[in-house]
Order: structure tokens, then C-alpha cells, then sequence
């Protein structure tokens, strides 16, 4: 009864020493509030850098483009296999 649970979306940069800052909220997207339920992470633009894509309930999903201009070092998988040949989620995979 009158109740939400919007929240505008938190984000945080690791200052690789045991603490973190959280971002203030900027470009009209992290600023927005929503019910986030959910979130993915991949190469969503094969450029070799990790985006995350949030599920929000009753709303379309954010998407945040990872732009840093730093590549690191990421190593890109294609599984091939008929039917018999699955994975599990947990399974290892040795390279």
C-alpha cells in the first residue's frame, strides 16, 4: 500500500586497495530509479571488455557499456557440440 522498492542503480569503482567509490548519479540512466531484479555480464559488444545488462520489473533493461579504454586480458570461448556434448553452468572448463 504505497510501497516501493525503486532505487536508483548503484555503481562503484575498486580503488584496488580494499575500499571503493560509489559513482553519484550522472547521465540520465544512473539516475533514473527502478526495481532491478536481476543482472547479466559479458562481452556484449565483442570488444573484449565486460558490459552488465540489469533486468528491471515492469521497465526495459539498462544497459551499461563498459567505454575504459584499458583491455586487460580476456580470453573468448565458442563451445561447439551437438547434443550429447553439454555443459553444465558449473562445469569447468579446461584450456
Amino acid at each position: 500500500m504505497g510501497q516501493s522498492y525503486a532505487q536508483r542503480p548503484l555503481l562503484y569503482h575498486n580503488l584496488k586497495n580494499g575500499s571503493s567509490n560509489s559513482f553519484p548519479p550522472w547521465k540520465d540512466r544512473l539516475a533514473r530509479v527502478s526495481v532491478g531484479r536481476g543482472a547479466a555480464f559479458g562481452d556484449i559488444f565483442n570488444d573484449g571488455k565486460i558490459d552488465v545488462v540489469v533486468n528491471n520489473m515492469d521497465g526495459v533493461p539498462l544497459l551499461l557499456r563498459n567505454v575504459n579504454v584499458d583491455r586487460h586480458h580476456w580470453v573468448e570461448v565458442k563451445l561447439i557440440g551437438g547434443r550429447r556434448v553439454r555443459a553444465t553452468p558449473l562445469e569447468p572448463l579446461f584450456i
